[in-house]
């Protein structure tokens, strides 16, 4: 920080206030500093981990004394106690702000099908030999929720090191690995030659795998075109065009199942649409070939309830909301699977359309994207 910030004790010691050198100013209560002190009696050196309990902290606590003394707040409390925090991170996690009414999570940004997928496509040896393109990438992943990735080799398991670049597979019934393409009587509809609205996946687990990963290996055959849908983007259509269509569906749980493979009985409960307290859309689940009963729905409100799933649907197959591209031999394409809703066109039965999926986690993407922006940062 170039210039110093200053600090105001409010009287009563249940918080101070911070004025920034920019002309912010970030309020921050006795209780909220002291459980979030950065001294090594509440933190542990080595790992940064809490080591002081919440309920160790008197519940009226007050601030006896706070100064600012070169890059640190220090304060002392009523009990005795005192810590410090560095203020910039203070600043960076200041908390006393004008609560943001947008649906859209912070970070995202939302896209149809003006989405240009070679603007957000790149290539494998370069995101290998250049973590700045790697970073790019993945930030892709994160802020949109899909991209893609050519010149992977046409091999079988090559995803897996692509996988391996961000985090770890998640492993499922359908093993590490799953091939996707047509077979005799196969145990879920996307091992079939038909096509497949645009869907999340495995919404009958929970929590449910936040990243798919689809690699082609072979692509012979005539039709069988790849589609992704943003879910947010349609959220937020849906909101617009009938608020009370937006709010049965994120107020009421369905019911998501599968038992097709025979080892499996899967099933959960969760909203379509899965949106916090403070109003931010969190994930949607859509899948038709999932979805089995309402239970928590009122009898009464069951038809309202199908009228607004139909209208869900119906956007979802708007073509302005569509994205649609062709999967060639050694490409391949991630989405976030709480996000957007991947599809594909039938094909022939001449040709050969073979793709391997794999699943990993979002949260292991977001930690090496933050680890290499850090790197690249200092």
């Amino acid at each position: 920080m170039s210039a110093a910030p200053t600090l105001e004790e409010n009287p009563d010691g249940s918080f101070v206030t911070v004025f920034w050198p920019q002309g912010a100013s970030s309020r921050y209560h006795a209780i909220w500093l002291r459980d979030h002190g950065q001294d090594t009696a509440s933190r542990d050196p080595g790992n940064g981990q809490k080591t002081l309990l919440t309920t160790d902290i008197p519940a009226n606590l007050r601030i006896k004394h706070a100064v600012i003394n070169g890059s640190r707040l220090e304060i002392a409390f009523d009990d005795g106690s005192t810590t410090w925090l560095d203020l910039e991170w203070l600043q960076h996690h200041a908390y006393d702000r004008h609560v943001s009414e947008t649906l859209i999570p912070e970070g995202s940004n939302t896209w149809g099908a003006d989405l240009d997928v070679d603007a957000v496509t790149e290539s494998w040896p370069r995101i290998v030999d250049d973590e700045t393109a790697l970073v790019k990438w993945l930030q892709w992943v994160v802020s949109l929720g899909f991209a893609r990735l050519r010149d992977v080799p046409a091999e079988p398991d090559a995803l897996l090191d692509v996988i391996a670049l961000f985090g770890f597979v998640r492993e499922t019934n359908y093993g590490r690995i799953f091939e996707v393409r047509s077979t005799a009587n196969p145990v879920n509809l996307a091992y079939s030659r038909m096509g497949l609205h645009p869907h999340t996946d495995n919404p009958y687990r929970d929590p449910v795998p936040t990243l798919q990963i689809l690699h082609c290996l072979q692509n012979n055959a005539d039709g069988g075109n790849s589609s992704v849908v943003d879910g947010f983007r349609v959220a937020e259509i849906l909101k617009q065009e009938n608020p009370d269509h937006f709010d049965i569906l994120s107020r009421y749980r369905a019911t998501f199942e599968f038992r097709g493979d025979r080892k499996s009985d899967l099933a959960a409960h969760r909203p379509m649409l899965d949106v916090s307290r403070d109003g931010r859309l969190n994930q949607v689940r859509i899948n038709s070939r999932a979805f089995q009963s309402l239970t928590s729905v009122p009898f009464d409100l069951v038809p309202d309830f199908y009228a607004a799933y139909r209208h869900l649907l119906q956007i979802t197959q708007r073509p302005e909301v569509v994205v649609t591209f062709r999967l060639e031999p050694g490409e391949l394409f991630i989405v976030d699977n709480t996000r957007v809703l991947h599809g594909r066109t039938g094909f022939s039965r001449t040709g050969m359309r073979w793709l391997q999926g794999a699943y990993a986690d979002l949260d292991g993407l977001r930690s090496t994207l933050a680890l290499l922006k850090s790197r690249h940062a200092a």
